[in-house]
């Protein structure tokens, strides 16, 4: 699915992502099938035209967006490379490969699209040389043989991931049949920004292409990351989450990224929590940093709430009208934000904006030489992010409602970060988006309870009532 833009100046195009990393003169380039007569180049932090946008679109329409060339953008930033620079292939999109459940007719008559689940006939993957997956691995990642695939997970908004075995090593790939390149784009950024601090692993993107349209499906897209392999409950080791913690407060005060957000709260694109959208343009320069963050924070949670009433291809219309009790409830909570958050102190930060124990998972370590002193057994990985510049506490809301996250976690972060005066309070707020947008995603009923309840914990006391809206 191709997600809306929820307000104008939503910035989603898939070339856009290329503001994000800052680093001199270095070029990045959407090429374009010699056949359409298109091709962009494009300095990083540069905008891209109207036009330059359309163009933008109309690569991924036509497939053959052969390399949004991540690798030398990422490599250009954090200071590596992948094993060769990319070639670009001059041939035509390849040929589709597809599978059709029931009948031909029955697939065309009765394809559809529901919460990210496809039915029908759909692409396929292979290990034949013309498949887009296997063609990228080719021409991008330097590989000359792919020799299998594996199916490793599938999940509810229509990703799958892969694992390739080939003559370079293995690779995993992020694949979904009927989603906009962007998404996958605005993940890479997202682990790029991360990885430029240095302070938590994540796996690194190489590629990001397109999958071919078939019947009533795609044109769909997919992601090549470095494969890690995780260990079996890895992330939920006490000396895992121990060095996660610390890791995580190291990219919390991080100034990696200082001559980028400027002492402002917001991202250089918009991207995804799960299936929503969300709006990172960033809060005026130089306003003071409570105003920017309750102006930020605010956005954040109206679109929740406007969300609710709405019908939207991402999720579920839960309400009927803003006169409804939930919907009345985060408005209170959004009117109120500059009293729930006035005694945060605001230090702009990268977040990892949808941390929890799903997100998680653990490498094991190699044993050092004799000599040498012997690391942590296992390293935490962090990965589906959906990054932005923002308050740090608001990152520790998820870990808190999804739970998984043990005191090893929670004792080594507040150990380089102290809870600050009114912790308590500014976490149910920033829980209380979270719920939210858990509502429209799935329409839950006793979500619908739990926003009014924490609201309602929310509401100041009598003594306090007159300040309050």
């Amino acid at each position: 699915m191709v997600h809306q833009y929820q307000e104008n100046g939503y910035e989603q195009r898939s070339g856009l992502v290329l503001q994000l990393l800052r680093v001199g003169p270095h070029w990045v380039g959407l090429r374009h099938s010699p056949s359409l007569g298109l091709s962009l180049s494009l300095s990083l932090g540069q905008s891209l035209s109207p036009s330059a946008t359309e163009a933008a679109d109309a690569q991924a329409e036509a497939y053959d967006m052969r390399s949004l060339l991540l690798a030398p953008l990422i490599g250009a930033a954090l200071g590596w490379s992948p094993t060769a620079p990319p070639r670009l292939s001059s041939r035509k999109a390849p040929p589709l490969h597809a599978s059709t459940f029931g009948s031909t007719e029955e697939a065309t008559e009765n394809s559809s699209s529901v919460g990210g689940a496809i039915t029908g006939m759909k692409w396929m993957p292979s290990v034949e040389p013309d498949d887009a997956v296997v063609d990228a691995l080719m021409n991008i990642c330097n590989v000359r043989r792919v020799d299998a695939f594996e199916l490793l997970d599938t999940r509810w908004n229509g990703n799958e991931a892969l694992l390739y075995e080939t003559d370079a090593g293995e690779f995993f790939v992020k694949a979904n049949r009927g989603e906009h390149p962007s998404v996958f784009m605005s993940e890479a950024v997202s682990l790029s920004a991360i990885a430029k601090t240095q302070t938590v692993r994540v796996p690194m993107p190489l590629h990001v292409g397109v999958l071919p349209r078939f019947g009533e499906f795609g044109p769909g897209s997919f992601m090549i990351l470095e494969y890690l392999p995780f260990l079996p409950f890895g992330a939920m080791r006490r000396k895992t989450q121990a060095l996660l913690g610390e890791q995580i407060a190291a990219m919390h005060q991080s100034r990696a990224h200082d001559e980028l957000h400027l002492g402002r709260f917001g991202f250089p694109i918009s991207n995804f929590l799960s299936l929503t959208p969300l709006n990172n343009t960033w809060t005026p320069a130089g306003m003071d940093a409570h105003d920017a963050w309750n102006l930020f924070f605010g956005r954040r949670l109206r679109d929740q709430a406007n969300a609710l009433v709405q019908d939207k291809t991402y999720g579920l219309k839960v309400v009927e009208s803003a006169n409804d009790p939930v919907y009345r409830a985060i408005m209170k909570v959004h009117d109120n934000l500059e009293y729930i958050l006035e005694d945060a102190e605001l230090d702009v930060s990268l977040l990892h904006g949808d941390l929890s124990i799903t997100n998680i998972g653990a490498i094991k370590n190699r044993k050092p030489k004799t000599g040498i002193e012997r690391p942590p057994a296992t390293t935490p990985v962090v990965f589906d992010p959906a990054s932005f510049f923002g308050h740090s506490e608001f990152e520790l809301s998820t870990m808190r409602i999804f739970g998984g996250i043990e005191a090893p976690f929670w004792e080594a972060y507040f150990g380089n970060i102290p809870k600050r005066k009114g912790f308590e309070r500014r976490i149910k707020a920033y829980e209380l988006f979270h719920y939210a947008n858990q509502l429209n995603l799935f329409g839950d009923p006793a979500v619908k309870d739990t926003i009014i309840a924490v609201a309602n914990e929310l509401m100041p006391t009598q003594r306090s009532r007159q300040r309050w809206v």
